[in-house]
């Protein structure tokens, strides 16, 4: 599978085409369904759902694409992808534009990132009126934590 061509021709399909076809990205970076996914490839792909997540208009569309964005994060750290491969400042700015699940999806994917750089970002919404939303900015600090002293420790490589 070329999984940048598949994203790029995602794009181009009409939104109902194209949420069916981010379910199918969904599966493939969760479960690999037999696709061999090499770590260039995930991280360009993950730069172009990015781009369009952030530029998509219809609400919906933008959570899904933040979705698989999540996914990919989480399903393909490590070999696939390293945490320094992404740069999420477009997202940490486009912060307070977001939808309470879209916003959601973000704060789990700084959170995922493992990058001190956006806990500063994260730290703005840990007293969000909103108690799942202050939820989740909590766990990404945490996540972001628990990465860091996972990599400064010496058994792990640090």
């Amino acid at each position: 599978m070329d999984f940048v061509k598949e994203i790029k021709g995602t794009l181009m399909l009409p939104n109902h085409q194209k949420d069916n076809k981010l379910e199918f990205l969904n599966e493939v970076l969760e479960y690999g369904h037999g696709y061999e996914l090499k770590k260039e490839d995930i991280v360009e792909g993950l730069k172009l759902l990015l781009a369009a997540a952030l530029r998509e208009q219809e609400p919906m569309m933008k959570q899904r694409f933040l979705r698989t964005i999540f996914l990919a994060v989480v399903c393909r750290q490590g070999k696939y992808l390293r945490r320094s491969d992404i740069d999420w400042g477009s997202l940490a700015a486009s912060l307070s534009s977001l939808s309470k699940w879209q916003l959601i999806y973000a704060l789990n994917i700084l959170g995922a990132s493992g990058q001190n750089g956006y806990v500063p970002a994260l730290d703005q919404y840990i007293h969000h009126v909103d108690p799942e939303i202050s939820k989740r900015a909590m766990e990404g600090i945490d996540s972001i934590k628990f990465l860091s002293a996972y990599d400064a420790d010496p058994q792990n490589g640090g």
